[in-house]
């Protein structure tokens, strides 16, 4: 099943990324960098001849919990891996000589990419960017996260924890479905990382406070408009990220989140770059999700009519979000509906 009706003029070399990341914001960093960079050609004559990269990297900084949930390198581990810089010359070799990089959520990865060389001292030349999360949500329609989407191709990740590796070759198989194209029809090729270090054992206790291996960069302050824009979406972000952590599948409910933003700040007549997009998922992805500020949400939500009935169908969107509703999500949202019930008893 091919969803694009008009073929594009396919570029001559395609690069597809992922990347994991400390963290949401634009001032996080990245932990690990999938590359493949095949011929356009080579796909359509379904030979598939591929350069692969996958590295890990010290970001220099500790990651979000949520975020080294979803990658799975304690900071211990990243701590002896090699700089992003070490890497940077031969890394950008593959960027400069492939004119379209290719992603799911592209402008997620190409900030941090691009952050990267910025700060080894070798930015990127202009490239073109394709993101196969952004067509699919202009020509399909629907759910949008990657898995939802391999879920309708009859694939599926490996796990839960995120591979970049395994991420860029999912991308590049949802692009050539994209694109009528042919895929390839083994499953993600084994590729580890190529440069890992094993850390020596982990000390008892906390660890010692991170030296200045890296430069970092200040988490970004958010102009009084959109931190407007996150304090009225955050008990609508809260009830949905309390969802989203039930089943551990962050990048599904982002494009969720996503869509929330992006229709509130069109309703406000907002515009907003996508860095600026990406920022607010970030602040919203921070909310605490205990049982008092889910009962604090379902309260703020129930007594406004607007949000009360826009919040069922976006909670069905964020459960549907990975292809499928998991017993996990099925008692997450048992608790949210009992965090409506008790709100209209207390108030009756």
């Amino acid at each position: 099943m091919f969803l694009l009706g008009n073929k594009m003029q396919l570029p001559n070399r395609l690069l597809f990324v992922d990347v994991e990341t400390t963290g949401f914001f634009s001032s996080d960093r990245v932990v690990s960098l999938g590359l493949i960079a095949v011929d356009s050609q080579d796909i359509v004559a379904e030979t598939y001849p591929i350069q692969a990269a996958h590295l890990i990297f010290d970001p220099g900084k500790k990651s979000h919990p949520r975020a080294e949930a979803v990658h799975g390198y304690d900071d211990w581990t990243l701590r002896h891996q090699d700089t992003f810089n070490v890497h940077a010359h031969a890394l950008s070799k593959l960027f400069s000589d492939s004119p379209c990089v290719i992603a799911h959520n592209v402008e997620f990865d190409r900030r941090f990419i691009e952050q990267e060389f910025d700060l080894a001292g070798m930015p990127l030349p202009e490239l073109e960017y394709f993101c196969t999360m952004r067509t699919y949500r202009e020509q399909v329609g629907g759910r949008s996260g990657l898995n939802a989407i391999l879920s309708q191709m009859g694939l599926a990740r490996a796990g839960r924890i995120h591979g970049a590796f395994e991420d860029a070759w999912m991308a590049m198989q949802v692009y050539c479905w994209l694109n009528g194209l042919p895929r390839a029809i083994i499953g993600t090729p084994a590729m580890p990382l190529s440069n890992f270090k094993v850390p020596p054992p982990r000390p008892e206790g906390p660890l010692p406070r991170r030296s200045k291996r890296s430069k970092g960069t200040a988490k970004p302050a958010l102009t009084p408009l959109l931190a407007g824009l996150v304090k009225d979406l955050s008990p609508l972000g809260t009830l949905m990220l309390y969802l989203a952590k039930s089943d551990g599948l962050v990048d599904s409910e982002i494009s969720v989140l996503m869509e929330v933003v992006e229709a509130e700040a069109l309703a406000r007549e907002i515009m907003l770059s996508e860095n600026e997009k990406i920022d607010v998922i970030a602040d919203l992805m921070t909310l605490l999700t205990d049982d008092s500020s889910i009962d604090a949400a379902a309260e703020i939500i129930a007594a406004n009519e607007i949000s009360r009935a826009s919040f069922m169908p976006r909670l069905r969107a964020t459960a549907q979000a990975d292809g499928t509703i998991s017993e996990a999500e099925r008692i997450a949202i048992a608790r949210i509906t009992d965090a409506f019930r008790n709100t209209v008893r207390s108030t009756s």
